[in-house]
């Protein structure tokens, strides 16, 4: 046997599951291990900007690979024969041949193509350009269309971390995401009080977006209005200042992986998510010496390098300041970073208290941080869930299922050429009775320009239609919904419809589905087979199932999204009421 492990080439079914579980078995100690390794740099801020000390699973390819090594370890103990194991990088084979040192038998072969070596061997120069890139043009926008004058709030203000993105800015204005209809609960002087503080994410028209930022009467603080350039300076030689950590051993399971991890560090050299963190690092530092006054500020929390920068900065220069993350949407197990340790609490790199979108996942913070405080607030990108469902009943006898894409485009694309195989082969249709049954794909936001032409052109023929309006809209007409990584999942749960949940053949698959919801209600499938086989039984469902998915789906919108209401908007801004109503008199 040979076990492909570059990614390059997807395992065979029974590996990607057994990889998942070993994933799952191995949360728990690799948390432990980061832990133990963070005591030694408690204070140091570059350590905490590294997406390798964040666990942040989507940079950092260090936790795939220890868990692909007891994949292999797995295979080996229960007496598979495998003859050669393929590896995609000098560290992966390092780490290999250390653990199989006594099986001689066995060939690692390293596989690397001409263009793959070319590009890690320039990755960090590609790094510091995009990075450069990004700098200039936000500090040259911001400079083109300086701010306002900003009026002085007697309470202090309110700031507010979220993200823009390329779309975000039409017609002068700015669509928010994260938290939709927040100042509609908000009393006039209440409003004023709120300030946002926005990362730029994938964007490349700054023009229009700085643009449209400056045109929203004050609500946004820049970073670029206050940082010199000497905190551009401290934040482009972090990865000079790292060079330390590429100096100590590193031990998993009794493992030696240090090789693993320099590549996990040399990868991210100069990477523009802890160049950023760092100056939103330094922010905190200058917004204090301009006497911004901040009585509270909420994070946009997954804990990732950005989250360090911005809680380590804000809870130093602010200490007074009430410290709020909030965990606006249900993360899969996989997302290490969204589950702090012990040493970030003790650090203060993350926030005093996380905020939870449901009573039901209120302990899932606190798995390898106890001290941690969790309380719940308004699930304001699901507000929606609490309304009727108005589409299922009026369908007119069409099985819509609604396939909502990932972000990451190995995930997507192997959904895609999933349903056009579906779609198209005659003996498949006629076993799952397609005559009747549609599938709309609902594109995720980050997947724009030349990715969303080859998506459409992928499309062509197949039958498979895109979706053409909101997310909800669809959802709420949908009787299926398919995903892998979306938060969405749980909320087509909560609306009673049942979720297949495609799991990865190349890498770490994200299930956002917490593990007390019943299990009749989805299916997690890493092969083609079982992804067809639940299809075909959720279109068999009766009436009787199907009606109790709607009273499963009401008992998972009481656990898991707390309702928007003002009371629960005051408690998660940390207004003082009082205050309010004798503004107001």
């Amino acid at each position: 046997m040979r076990l492909d492990l570059t990614g390059k080439k997807p395992l065979s079914g029974a590996h990607a599951e057994l990889l998942d579980k070993i994933s799952a078995a191995n949360r728990s100690e690799y948390a432990s291990f980061i832990n133990a390794i963070s005591v030694d740099y408690a204070d140091n801020i570059d350590w905490w900007v590294t997406p390798f000390a964040c666990r942040n699973t989507y940079a950092s390819d260090t936790f795939l690979n220890c868990c692909k090594l007891e994949l292999a370890k797995t295979l080996l103990n229960e007496g598979k024969k495998i003859e050669q194991i393929i590896v995609s990088s000098k560290g992966m084979r390092d780490a290999l041949c250390g653990i199989i040192a006594d099986r001689n038998f066995i060939d690692i072969k390293l596989e690397k193509s001409f263009t793959d070596r070319i590009s890690d061997s320039f990755r960090p120069i590609y790094n510091i350009l995009a990075t450069i890139y990004h700098i200039t043009f936000q500090l040259f926008w911001a400079r083109v269309y300086p701010k306002k004058h900003s009026s002085t709030v007697k309470d202090g203000i309110i700031l507010i971390d979220t993200f823009l993105y390329e779309d975000s800015a039409t017609n002068d204005d700015i669509k928010d995401r994260h938290y939709p209809g927040l100042e509609e609960y908000l009393h006039e002087q209440e409003r004023a009080r709120i300030k946002y503080l926005p990362t730029f994410y994938k964007i490349r028209n700054y023009r229009n977006t700085i643009k449209a930022v400056r045109k929203q009467s004050e609500k946004y603080i820049l970073k670029e209005d206050y940082l010199r350039i000497n905190d551009y300076l401290y934040a482009l030689l972090h990865s000079i200042r790292i060079r330390t950590f590429r100096k100590r051993a590193y031990l998993y399971r009794d493992n030696d992986i240090t090789s693993l991890v320099n590549e996990d560090f040399y990868t991210n050299t100069w990477a523009y998510s802890s160049v950023e963190a760092l100056l939103k690092y330094r922010l905190a530092r200058r917004m204090a010496e301009c006497s911004v006054n901040i009585s509270c500020y909420i994070d946009w929390y997954e804990n990732q390098e950005i989250d360090h920068g911005l809680n380590a900065g804000m809870r130093k220069y602010y200490p007074a300041a009430k410290s709020v993350g909030y965990q606006g949407y249900h993360a899969a197990k996989n997302y290490l970073s969204m589950f702090p340790i012990e040493q970030e609490y003790k650090s203060k790199v993350i926030p005093y208290e996380l905020m939870v979108i449901g009573k039901g996942l209120i302990e899932e913070p606190k798995e390898f941080c106890q001290d941690i405080l969790v309380a719940t607030a308004p699930a304001l990108r699901q507000m929606r869930i609490h309304k009727k469902n108005p589409g299922r009943a009026n369908n007119k006898g069409e099985y819509s299922i609604l396939v909502a894409l990932p972000a990451v485009q190995t995930d997507y694309l192997r959904i895609i050429n999933l349903l056009k195989d579906i779609n198209q082969r005659a003996a498949i249709r006629n076993y799952l009775q397609l005559n009747n049954v549609q599938f709309l794909l609902k594109l995720h936001p980050s997947i724009t320009g030349r990715a969303m032409y080859d998506v459409r052109e992928m499309l062509e023929h197949s039958g498979i239609r895109l979706a053409d309006r909101g997310l909800y809209e669809h959802l709420d007409s949908s009787n299926l919904f398919v995903s892998t990584a979306s938060g969405t999942c749980l909320e087509a749960l909560g609306k009673g419809i049942p979720v297949i949940i495609v799991g990865s053949d190349r890498g770490l698959t994200y299930n956002p589905v917490p593990a007390d919801v019943p299990k009749q209600m989805w299916r997690i499938c890493f092969t083609e087979n079982t992804f067809i086989k639940a299809i075909k039984e959720f279109i068999d469902c009766n009436e009787e199932r199907n009606n109790n998915y709607i009273e499963n789906g009401k008992q998972i919108r009481k656990k898991y999204f707390e309702p928007v209401t003002r009371t629960n908007i005051v408690k998660f801004l940390k207004l003082d009421v009082s205050k309010s109503i004798k503004t107001i008199l």
